[in-house]
């Protein structure tokens, strides 16, 4: 059996998914912010979370020197 097309982009709609704030501060006390619509859990212990950044943005390169973000 195979599933209709319409009937798989209504499906697809469906699945539930966030868009969260991040935020983060560099040394010098700037303050940047950054909208991530793919985050999910990556372990327990430690607990850790994975997300996606944009390479080009300037919070990535802030959280590549604080290792920090919100």
């Amino acid at each position: 059996m195979t599933l209709n097309l319409d009937a798989k982009k209504i499906l697809l709609r469906k699945i539930p998914h966030g868009l969260f704030i991040c935020g983060v501060k560099d040394d010098n006390n700037e303050v940047n912010g950054f909208t991530a619509s793919w985050v999910t859990q990556g372990s327990f212990n430690p607990p850790l979370v994975v997300m996606a950044v944009r390479a080009e943005g300037s919070s990535h390169e802030i959280i590549k020197n604080t290792n920090k973000f919100s």
